[in-house]
């Protein structure tokens, strides 16, 4: 606009800035580098930032609600990033601070009154220390929030079937870095029970001795390492059973993943009972009543 108005101008044409030419390529650098911007844009991953965070979930949820399976492999693309999924962990474990604070502000008030020194369920959060961290737990809320969508079966059965190495890259970043929160376990724990379940999953694939067989990377990321197990008891949805279908493929994944587990154990000599072997017993159980 400024080299369009310049030739209407009574100028001497004495400064470099009064030529329009000039102007006109300032105006050509400035579009250049604004689609430039934009290509960057679209091919990076999309991050998860405080400022943005109510936002992203929002937008995140309303996406997984519309998407096809092609969207949400997208969507797994951007959203299972590492650090992505490294700040929405540290920024949901502020809740779990927040209790853990809330424990030791009743045990000392026990000490004092000589009480004996056992809480019923969780401890009471101050109300001081809430509104002096509530920022900080309202972004906790947004991204336990994000954590738990990720949840969706159908999501997560997208994950075991049409992008299984995206799935184990993000289950050993998970362990690699020791990440845990809470609100991440539902994920965890979908991801094994559609993995055990669907015929079309990866894991299906896994349980033989040719192909994919030799290198069962799911398997060994889910329920091989002892990390996972511990924290995230993966087998722990296989309580409430599979429903009415019984087939002889889940019998076979489930038959496969249990000499894992049972394996990874003894490995790490974990002798003693864990949540995670209770889990492999209720699946069994399940398995018998739905056969008889």
């Amino acid at each position: 606009m400024i080299a369009a108005l310049l030739p209407s101008l009574p100028l001497a044409h004495q400064s470099f800035f009064e030529y329009p030419i000039v102007w006109e390529v300032l105006g050509g650098i400035f579009i250049a580098l604004s689609y430039a911007t934009m290509a960057v844009l679209m091919l990076r991953p999309a991050r998860v930032y405080p400022i943005n965070l109510k936002a992203f979930v929002g937008a995140a949820a309303t996406f997984l609600t519309e998407a096809n399976d092609s969207d949400r492999v997208r969507f797994a693309e951007d959203l299972l990033f590492p650090r992505n999924l490294t700040r929405l962990v540290e920024v949901a474990s502020a809740w779990a601070r927040a209790e853990h604070y809330g424990s030791m502000v009743e045990f000392e008030r026990l000490r004092e009154i000589g009480a004996p020194q056992v809480i019923q369920g969780r401890a009471p959060i101050s109300a001081f220390y809430l509104f002096g961290h509530r920022r900080e737990l309202e972004a906790a809320s947004h991204a336990g929030t994000l954590l738990r969508i990720l949840s969706d079966s159908q999501f997560c059965s997208v994950l075991v079937r049409r992008c299984p190495w995206l799935t184990v890259s993000v289950l050993g970043y998970i362990s690699a870095h020791r990440l845990y929160a809470e609100q991440l376990t539902p994920f965890i724990r979908q991801l094994a029970s559609q993995a055990l379940m669907s015929e079309e999953s990866i894991v299906a694939k896994e349980i033989g001795f040719e192909g994919f067989g030799a290198t069962p990377y799911l398997s060994n990321s889910l329920f091989g390492d002892w990390y996972m197990l511990f924290q995230y008891d993966p087998l722990h949805n296989m309580h409430f059973g599979m429903g009415d279908e019984l087939t002889e493929g889940y019998v076979d994944r489930l038959n496969s993943v249990a000499k894992l587990i049972v394996q990874t154990a003894v490995k790490n000599q974990d002798l003693h009972p864990q949540s995670y072997m209770l889990s492999v017993h209720a699946a069994y159980e399940n398995l018998s009543s739905l056969s008889g």
